[in-house]
């Protein structure tokens, strides 16, 4: 019997499964449905005429002579339909990044996209934090999972096969689905046994599904609530690719480097706000920034670079001018800042930069390898330089203020040793400066700098201490407390 499956990614799989259990059967090779162009839809709906029974999954009108309504007008009575199978409840993080021109972005999980990871970006969380905060979203499990069911049901609604009782039947103690629309082998099984019965066709071949995975490329993670909320055996911790597991810091670490490179980024995240997304991925995209950024000069080795901050707040890098100095140092700047004349030096690897959102930047930050600089959200910077030598940290918290001609060195450059001793009498030390601080024009804060929340650095002063006290006004050569209990305002 020769029998044709068109539909989406499970059409070869049930053609297989089919094959194998059934010695009647004769599959015709069809291509998944959603790799067809346009222009061959006539050609495989006047192959198909050919086949004696045709097993389709619901297809709109969108796929021309191939959809349902063509077919049954077409084929008719040789026609058997069964659900695109799909369903989302226990994997309410996962979703497809659709494209405005078409298909989705793809990155190291093929089409999917977890939404805690494109979220943790765009509030400008660095990539530690990020994998910190994975298990802590809190998504509307049980009324999702509800509205999950009811969905898919009305999928199979009116179809002559239907798998839901059985991935419901199952998914309490087994993973059924490792993405929405890849079920594992015991539902392809369950909706093939049920297309022998339908068709009548001997069961002479397998007795059972293969060990083997066949829709099993990405096995999604199963969040921890997501676990206890529906009294799951079972959660997966971790994504997996190819059957191997794939490490959060890689994965997050991937995407972040797939995010900051997309030119298009805002585009896309508008275009799927519109999507039919569930409202709390909808909610968490409309985070997005979409404010215009400037040029930023990146230099390494003496090599200039020019990086553009597109509308979508990516960061583009033109090709031909830039080594590795991505891949060599951690560059997140937040999509929301406002950049003005800001050049970037790395003179190695290792070094990190982070700016946090909403940010207003000029001058210059220089990072040797294994540098550090973080800088915190909604701080302005009308122009300092930055020179972090050797694995120097310097730490700018939030709501900070800075002036004209600063100059901020948590290193001296270069190494200074006793003649006796033969240690070194200057090494680095972190330069920490608290949130909501103000800085004046010409102020040099040096290595092992503290300036607590609240303060005030008065023009011109040199900062080398620790200070403990918020609130207050720092000033001289050296820099000493003037005035203690002071607030300031923008």
């Amino acid at each position: 019997m020769k029998i044709a499956v068109i539909a989406n990614c499970q059409a070869r799989p049930i053609g297989r499964l089919l094959s194998a259990a059934s010695s009647a059967v004769n599959i015709m090779e069809v291509p998944p449905v959603h790799t067809i162009g346009k222009s061959d839809l006539g050609k495989w709906a006047r192959d198909l005429e050919n086949a004696d029974f045709v097993i389709h999954q619901p297809l709109s009108n969108v796929f021309g002579e191939l959809s349902t309504e063509s077919l049954k007008n077409r084929i008719g009575v040789k026609l058997v339909s069964f659900p695109s199978i799909y369903f989302s409840g226990t994997l309410p993080q996962l979703f497809y990044l659709r494209k405005p021109e078409g298909g989705t972005l793809r990155g190291r999980l093929g089409d999917y996209h977890d939404i805690r990871i494109l979220a943790e970006f765009l509030k400008g969380k660095s990539e530690a934090e990020c994998i910190r905060n994975l298990e802590k979203y809190d998504f509307p499990v049980r009324d999702y999972f509800t509205s999950c069911v009811e969905e898919s049901r009305q999928r199979e609604y009116g179809l002559d096969i239907t798998v839901m009782d059985r991935i419901l039947d199952r998914l309490p103690q087994h993973q059924t689905m490792y993405s929405f629309n890849h079920p594992d082998n015991s539902i392809l099984w369950s909706a093939t046994l049920d297309l022998i019965q339908k068709l009548d066709l001997p069961h002479d071949g397998i007795k059972t599904f293969p060990a083997q995975e066949m829709l099993s490329e990405v096995i999604s993670a199963v969040p921890t609530t997501v676990s206890e909320i529906l009294s799951l055996s079972y959660h997966q911790p971790s994504y997996k690719v190819r059957g191997k597991a794939v490490d959060n810091s890689d994965l997050v670490g991937s995407f972040y480097k797939l995010y900051g490179e997309c030119a298009d980024l805002k585009s896309i995240i508008d275009f799927n706000i519109q999507k039919n997304h569930p409202p709390f991925i909808r909610d968490l995209l409309k985070s997005a920034p979409s404010e215009k950024s400037k040029n930023i000069q990146i230099t390494q080795d003496k090599s200039t670079l020019i990086a553009k901050k597109t509308e979508s707040g990516a960061m583009f890098v033109h090709k031909n001018l830039t080594p590795d100095v991505f891949e060599k140092n951690r560059i997140a700047i937040d999509p929301s800042c406002k950049i003005d004349n800001l050049t970037l030096q790395f003179t190695g690897s290792g070094a990190e930069l982070v700016i946090g959102p909403n940010c207003k930047l000029a001058g210059k930050i220089f990072l040797s390898s294994g540098a550090k600089v973080m800088i915190g959200a909604r701080t302005i910077i009308h122009g300092a330089g930055i020179h972090v030598h050797e694995a120097g940290e310097v730490h700018i918290g939030e709501q900070c203020l800075f002036s004209h001609g600063i100059s901020i060195r948590p290193s001296d450059a270069h190494r200074i040793f006793d003649l006796t001793s033969g240690e070194r009498i200057n090494p680095p030390a972190p330069i920490r400066i608290g949130n909501h601080v103000w800085i004046g024009e010409q102020v040099s804060i040096l290595k092992g700098a503290v300036i607590p929340d609240g303060c005030i650095v008065g023009i011109g002063s040199i900062v080398t201490g620790m200070f403990e006290t918020p609130n207050c006004i720092l000033a001289g050569v050296p820099a000493k407390v003037v005035r203690n209990n002071v607030r300031w305002d923008y």
